[in-house]
């Protein structure tokens, strides 16, 4: 007789268990109950035991025992099929659990935001390799990573802002930075406010999707400047590929410059009138890696000042007392 199948969404109780589907497949590899006997430890009326209750549970009958070796059903075929990577799971989990007891992860979802991925992919990835068996890493905005962290498809996130007032997350601040402007390097430098440099040529905007490009909409506001828009660009690669090609002039950082490639052509200059910044943090869901978070964005903080931060003040040395780095902790 089948087993009668439960409706809605009650939790019925599972018609197995790891130990029987372990007998099970046994047979399956060794042709005969005796075998897979002697194989587990087991006596064969033991290893016949398991599997007359396991095709009692399950209303099915798996092999066809009139032949030999042992045949497998459909319904066995099937489960042998199933069983085979519940079981590799299983191991895995319990190998896992070993690992994360001496500190080691199984697997690490790091989000960056766009603006960072070719300061940090490479340095961040090596590092985590050293703490997890399998690394993961996003690019993407402020906002995606931030939810991401909420929705758990994102461990730990690298980004601007975000999460300020959420009491389940851990932060750690890595970076101030401000913004700055960024022109052809055929404009030539000027002190002109921002309203005569944009009567010379257009603005070039960072995405308003991004948290940069809100910045810079919530600045000019501020200051009571309108500026038509004419180009933005949702990747810092994209928007300084765009100056450079003499399309027009940015307001951005440095690192979303060091993001598009640094060149000869491209001009950066300091921002005239108030100036604004961002601040860089590390994010992650509060007492679930350990000191790994903490690690990590110490990592960055050294990154940051053995092979960025020392390109980006070739190309603006102007900006060197104007970009904090926290001191790792």
């Amino acid at each position: 007789m089948r087993r009668k199948r439960t409706s809605g969404r009650t939790a019925a109780a599972l018609p197995f268990d790891l130990g029987a589907l372990q007998v099970f497949l046994m047979v399956c590899d060794k042709g005969s109950m005796g075998a897979a006997g002697k194989a587990l430890g087991i006596t064969q009326p033991g290893v016949s035991q398991a599997i007359a209750d396991l095709e009692a549970t399950l209303g099915l009958k798996l092999f066809e025992r009139s032949v030999r070796p042992l045949a497998l059903t459909a319904a066995g075929a099937l489960l042998q099929q199933r069983a085979t990577l519940l079981m590799a799971e299983a191991y895995e989990v319990s190998a896992a659990m070993e690992e994360a007891e001496k500190g080691h992860h199984f697997r690490i979802r790091l989000g960056l935001a766009g603006s960072v991925v070719r300061a940090f992919s490479l340095n961040l990835s090596k590092f985590l390799r050293q703490h997890a068996s399998e690394v993961v890493v996003f690019s993407g905005t402020t906002s995606s990573h931030s939810e991401g962290t909420i929705n758990r498809t994102v461990d730990i996130s690298i980004c601007w802002s975000g999460m300020d007032d959420s009491d389940w997350v851990e932060r750690h601040l890595i970076l101030d930075e401000p913004y700055i402007l960024l022109f052809p390097s055929s404009f030539p430098e000027t002190q002109e406010g921002l309203t005569s440099i944009a009567n010379r040529l257009p603005l070039i905007r960072p995405s308003a999707r991004s948290q940069t490009g809100r910045d810079v909409d919530r600045h000019l506001r501020r200051i009571g400047i309108e500026i038509p828009r004419s180009l933005e660009f949702d990747s810092p690669i994209g928007l300084v590929a765009a100056v450079a090609d003499g399309a027009g002039w940015a307001i951005t950082t440095p690192l979303c410059a060091f993001e598009g490639g640094l060149s000869p052509l491209v001009r950066p200059m300091k921002l005239p009138g108030p100036g604004f910044g961002r601040r860089l943090y590390l994010f992650a869901r509060k007492n679930e890696l350990g000191r790994l978070p903490r690690a990590l964005a110490n990592e960055a903080k050294q990154a940051l000042n053995r092979d960025i931060l020392p390109q980006i003040f070739e190309h603006m040395p102007w900006a060197i007392d104007k970009i904090r780095v926290e001191p790792t902790r």
